[in-house]
């Protein structure tokens, strides 16, 4: 009895060590997820969930470079209609299972029938065919020198690989299902949506022997357990990390910066030093919108910095930027002071020929992206002071990114205008910008329409050339502008704050990663 009691009290005192001894890591997360299938849907909270659970094929790293993820390795035929990919060992999902080319097909069909830059690749695609359990073949109908690259992405849709019964679902439908082969593993039983969100170390995950460099290398869960909390007012989240009691701010706004500027156990870091591109988007398929010249009247009522000051306030962390695919790639100055230096009278003018009919405009507010909730007020006041009459509906983020995918009229639920961001690294490439997708149903939510532009992005995809790449990128981007399809608003910086005294390794990538990160008990 007494050697009983001792052993039962030694796997308590064991039990105990461990869960004191466990470490977790609490993030205030950009926003609080509710969608949790990242081929569903574009929002980066969606996809940032998709980097803890699952894996790529390949990856891309610090410096836009494509690697090896999954996949050991691959080879290409000869007359580059054959890529032969074959999977590393040690992979295994969630749930114990290896993962094999039975699972890989069918999640890059999914990923692929959504997705922008995966419906070029399949335009080129004659079949994708399995060896064995390990390796399996894209077979091309036409040479397309960006098979890896697409399969590579980073951004949403980002391609991962999926149990083949979830990869089985439409991916016009949510999955219902969240088992992965990544880092780490989605706690379903402690998701508490609206408050936290719970992921606990893969301890069956084999990472790559090479040193992680964005999304690609090495990803080494070295805390046992990350919750992502929910923490909407801004204000709060920084003083719960002043106290202590979170370790990470994933996304700061600048006008709290002074708060942390002068602590010394907290600092800031630019961990997607592109920065991202702020865009207004129309509802094409619902007047007025459907006009182009109401388009052109919103575009030429529109000053960059006004929005871009009230949402992020200090100008050294955003910059104004008039061409949709960045000023880095098309002619300078090719679009002088439009959306610079707004032309009221003009937008009038144009407003008057559209044969706007006074509709209200439904104008979709997330209130709690710090990216862009304080442009729908901002836009409001433009449009009523060049005729339109205007309906800001205030909602969070989660229903926003529900709603707009309602294309019936605002008056049956739909919407006008909403307000969103993109990568940079995405921007000046016409094949991973989803906002540049002008193929009518299939194109983001929006449903630019226009045969002539996509008759120029099929053009880059075959692009030969970085010379005809750069001539066509620019013919895109004067067509968008002549169009109206979409309103550049500026391009901005984004920091994540974090208790530097007894947090590290928080990776530089276009998305904030939690693997490599250490925390100090």
């Amino acid at each position: 009895m007494l050697r009983k009691m001792l052993l039962s009290i030694a796997l308590l005192s064991a039990m105990s060590v461990s869960t004191a001894s466990a470490s977790t890591l609490k993030v205030v997360a950009h926003a609080d997820p509710k969608i949790l299938d990242p081929i569903w849907s574009t929002n980066y909270i969606s996809r940032n969930h998709g980097y803890m659970i699952y894996d790529t094929l390949f990856a891309t790293d610090e410096k836009g470079e494509i690697h090896p993820q999954m996949a050991e390795g691959y080879k290409v035929s000869d007359d580059r209609l054959t890529y032969t990919i074959t999977l590393r060992d040690g992979l295994t999902w969630h749930d114990g299972p290896a993962v094999t080319t039975a699972d890989v097909i069918p999640s890059i069909k999914r990923w692929a029938s959504v997705d922008r830059a995966g419906r070029a690749l399949l335009g080129f695609v004659k079949d994708i065919v399995p060896v064995d359990e390990k390796t399996f073949q894209i077979i091309l109908n036409a040479p397309f020198g960006h098979v890896i690259e697409v399969l590579g992405k980073g951004d949403a849709n980002v391609p991962f690989i999926m149990p083949a019964r979830v990869a089985a679902t439409p991916g016009t439908e949510q999955i219902k299902e969240y088992v992965g082969s990544g880092p780490f593993k989605l706690a379903l039983n402690e998701w508490k949506p609206g408050e936290k969100i719970v992921y606990l170390k893969n301890q069956s995950y084999k990472p790559r022997n090479e040193p992680p460099s964005g999304f690609a290398g090495g990803k080494i869960a070295y805390v046992d357990r990350v919750e992502w909390v929910t923490m909407p007012d801004q204000f709060t989240a920084v003083n719960a990390l002043v106290a202590g009691e979170v370790d990470i701010i994933e996304a700061l706004q600048p006008d709290l910066f002074p708060i942390v500027e002068g602590k010394e156990d907290i600092d800031l870091f630019q961990w997607n030093e592109a920065g991202l591109q702020s865009v207004l988007r129309f509802n094409h398929v619902q007047p007025p919108f459907d006009n182009v010249d109401a388009r052109r009247a919103v575009m030429y009522a529109i000053q960059q910095d006004m929005f871009m000051t009230a949402q992020h306030g200090d100008a050294r962390f955003f910059r104004v930027c008039n061409d949709p695919l960045g000023c880095e790639v098309g002619d300078k100055g090719q679009f002088g002071d439009l959306l610079i230096k707004p032309d009221v009278a003009k937008a009038r003018a144009l407003l008057k020929e559209s044969g706007y009919s006074g509709a209200p405009i439904a104008i979709l507010h997330q209130t709690d992206l710090i990216s862009s909730n304080k442009m729908a007020p901002v836009l409001s006041n433009v449009l009523s002071s060049v005729g339109f009459t205007v309906d800001v509906q205030s909602m969070d983020s989660q229903t926003y990114f529900v709603r707009r995918n309602n294309r019936g009229p605002a008056s049956s639920g739909g919407w006008n205008i909403f307000f969103t961001v993109s990568l940079m690294t995405n921007v000046p490439n016409p094949m991973y910008n989803i906002f540049t997708d002008a193929s009518c149903d299939k194109a983001f939510v929006g449903w630019m329409c226009d045969p002539e532009l996509e008759k120029m992005r099929r053009a880059f995809e075959v692009a030969d050339t970085p010379e005809s790449a750069k001539q066509i990128s620019n013919d895109i981007s004067k067509r968008i502008v002549d169009q109206a399809h979409f309103v550049p608003m500026g391009i901005y910086n984004v920091f994540g704050a974090y208790r530097n005294d007894r947090v590290s390794g928080w990776l530089k990538a276009p998305a904030a990663v939690f693997w490599n990160i250490k925390k100090e008990n």
